[in-house]
């Protein structure tokens, strides 16, 4: 722990002059730094010359140019960003997870001040009350992302201004909460995933294709089936179901090369959210496609989570999938990043510290671009991060905001994934 501890602060030392960083629970400290303070926190003095460590490139790229962003703005002269994480600093053992976030942010300070972006960073430990930030603190906040947890998210905005809006970075239980809260949720949800899969299905489908609904006859359709099923029906698409159990799945084999034998090619979705069906409907279509037959099979990121498919006949049917983040370790821009990581930690980034990089990144360029009122211009404003994308959309009818963002790749058979 006290490795880790010097290591952020000697991290914290390299920041540029116009990037500052600050914390308000150290690990291992045994209390709290200062309690919740009641005055405005004194900024971190640590600025020195950048050390020489590979420096991450500038890896959130504009798609497109904002377009009649107005001058008049609130643009503030340095972007406060408030961090409000469960970092569980008083306890014997830390979050790895958010500390690893943390890292990932203090990274993206670094390159945004390089960039010449004043921003001032903090981080509180909303794990233990003593070490929270108090409304002032939120008050002063141009950007505030966490707390995580949807009670956390609802203890913060007790105290927090009404023209505050808070950034629900992680946690999918939190999506439903910008349809009546002042909240932003940063990752595409498991319905945005779904959309973008049906989508992808669609522009893909030809005159010679035919769609596949498969159905596991052991369980009631779950509302991601009957998702798939509205999509589809709604864009006029013609499609089959086909519903059996995993008792069925040899006899099934051989039903599926018989309507190949009249059909130019089949596209499968899964209308199932079983683990064990899944991967009996996976290794159908490597069989399938190992036999020579023509056939495409979408499915979500949460196929990437179930440890018991062998992930090898991803490559061999060319899996589609669509999903809210995917790290390409073959772009130079990720190649950057991993290198600076590994100079300043001395360990490998996870998804946290990709997750922390990108947020950082994205909304304090959004709070440079159209000022302390970013809330209203996120439509206008799409970005490519390292690990997930930023889109936003016009949603009436909802307090808060979504990012509809979904990134799609494909298991090629000579073992790459092609990030589209």
């Amino acid at each position: 722990m006290k490795q880790r501890l010097a290591i952020l602060v000697l991290l914290i030392g390299l920041l540029p002059s116009c990037a500052t960083a600050q914390w308000y629970r150290f690990p291992g400290s045994g209390k709290a730094a200062s309690g919740r303070p009641a005055q405005k926190p004194e900024t971190a003095d640590s600025t020195v010359r950048p050390a020489q460590v590979p420096q991450p490139a500038d890896t959130v790229r504009q798609e497109e140019e904002p377009q009649d962003v107005t001058p008049t703005i609130d643009i503030p002269e340095t972007v406060n960003v408030s961090l409000l994480l469960p970092l569980g600093t008083g306890s014997a053992v830390p979050s790895a997870n958010f500390l690893e976030f943390y890292s990932g942010a203090l990274l993206a300070a670094r390159n945004l001040g390089g960039d010449g972006i004043e921003l001032n960073l903090g981080c509180y430990d909303i794990s233990d009350y003593a070490a929270a930030p108090t409304a002032w603190t939120l008050s002063q906040s141009d950007v505030i992302i966490g707390p995580v947890a949807p009670k956390d998210i609802m203890t913060e905005l007790e105290i927090c201004p009404e023209d505050k809006w808070i950034v629900s970075p992680l946690d999918p239980r939190a999506a439903s909460l910008p349809a009546y809260l002042r909240v932003v949720h940063a990752t595409s949800t498991a319905e945005d995933q779904i959309d973008d899969m049906v989508d992808w299905l669609i522009e893909e489908k030809t005159p010679q294709s035919s769609v596949i609904v498969v159905c596991n006859s052991s369980e009631e359709l779950p509302e991601s089936g009957r998702r798939i099923m509205s999509r589809l029906e709604e864009n006029g698409i013609r499609y089959s179901t086909v519903s059996y159990n995993l008792l069925e799945g040899l006899e099934i084999l051989e039903k599926y090369e018989t309507v190949l034998e009249t059909i130019g090619r089949m596209q499968f979705v899964i209308a199932s959210e079983n683990e064990a069906f899944i991967g009996d409907v996976v290794r159908n279509a490597g069989l399938l496609k190992y036999r020579g037959k023509d056939l495409q099979l979408y499915c979500t990121s949460r196929i990437r989570s179930f440890e018991t498919i062998d992930s090898e006949t991803f490559f061999n049917i060319g899996l589609r999938v669509s999903g809210s983040y995917f790290i390409d370790y073959e772009s130079p821009e990720v190649k950057s990043f991993v290198l600076a990581y590994r100079a300043l930690f001395g360990s490998e980034p996870g998804n946290f510290a990709f997750s922390g990089y990108d947020m950082v990144q994205y909304f304090t360029r959004l709070c440079k671009t159209y000022g302390r009122g970013w809330k209203d211009y996120m439509h206008e404003f799409r970005w490519r991060g390292l690990q997930s994308d930023f889109r936003f959309g016009d949603e009436p009818g909802k307090v808060g905001r979504s990012n509809k963002a979904v990134r799609r790749t494909v298991y090629n058979n000579d073992y790459t994934i092609t990030l589209l």
